[in-house]
């Protein structure tokens, strides 16, 4: 397996918290608002935050919702870059002219693995 994926499904407690923090402070809430918002305590989004413990699931998805996101798991994640390798190695691997039917959405899908790349190293 690629040593960059094994990396990405790994979120110290420290990074997760300040997503939780993050997203909080995007939505102008307070930890009291938001533990109402996804039907928490308070505790557990201070808890969050300062690192001492992750959401469970329920509570992840939750919070990605109210950041109008879509919840995805490592493992789809991990399946979603396989997919996109697998197009990239296509990309490369054909000569796709500019005229080509799929060289626009093979070049889409390469751009779209390249920022999930960049994101990895931040």
């Amino acid at each position: 397996m690629n040593k960059r994926l094994e990396r990405a499904d790994i979120m110290t407690n420290s990074a997760l918290g300040q997503r939780v923090k993050a997203i909080r402070s995007e939505l102008n809430l307070s930890q009291k608002e938001l533990a109402e918002k996804i039907g928490t305590t308070v505790s557990a989004v201070s808890n969050w935050e300062c690192g001492r413990n992750n959401p469970n699931s329920v509570m992840a998805q939750r919070l990605d919702k109210l950041a109008g996101g879509y919840y995805l798991s490592p493992n789809t994640i991990r399946q979603l870059i396989e997919y996109l390798e697998e197009r990239e190695e296509m990309f490369y691997a054909h000569e796709y002219s500019a005229r080509s039917l799929y060289s626009g959405w093979l070049g889409g899908q390469v751009h779209i693995l390249n920022k999930i790349r960049e994101w990895e190293n931040e």
